[in-house]
């Protein structure tokens, strides 16, 4: 989505966009990955905006809660921001080594279809992040002593 239909399509909700909440959009299209809120407001400021980090994240949230953003937990320390874009993406996040791998969509459409039957409840997955341990990890620990496991017997 370009710039100025994001804004068209917010101004057509009665907001608003204000200096901060354009280069922030700007920023988010350039980035074509996802920012943290500091990095964000970093970029802000190098642009010579002068905003505080609190109205960053203010922005991120307003940005989030009229669905033209997720906030996503990478397990990076920090969430992260993206914009909504299509086709929809989610990850995979190695809890061992970190890698983090991208997963189609498709796989939450059972997840949102069963929601809305159920609960009668819109449910908004937009961009998930899954924990676990990948393959290679995995493969690496097999024949290794689990903690806890000694090799005793048990006898």
């Amino acid at each position: 989505m370009a710039l100025e239909e994001i804004i068209a399509t917010l101004r057509a909700r009665g907001y608003r966009i204000t200096l901060p909440r354009r280069q922030t959009l700007q920023i988010l299209l350039r980035a074509h990955s996802h920012l943290t809120c500091e990095q964000v407001h970093q970029r802000l400021v190098a642009q010579g905006l002068d905003v505080d980090e609190a109205t960053t994240y203010r922005t991120l949230q307003w940005l989030k809660e009229n669905g033209i953003i997720a906030q996503t937990d990478l397990g990076l320390g920090a969430d992260v921001y993206s914009l909504i874009d299509s086709p929809l993406h989610h990850h995979l996040v190695c809890l061992r080594c970190g890698r983090i791998s991208e997963i189609s969509d498709s796989l939450f459409e059972p997840i949102r279809r069963q929601v809305r039957e159920r609960y009668h409840f819109e449910p908004r997955i937009e961009h998930w992040a899954i924990f676990g341990i990948c393959a290679e990890c995995q493969s690496n620990e097999k024949g290794k002593i689990e903690p806890g496991n000694h090799g005793e017997s048990g006898e």
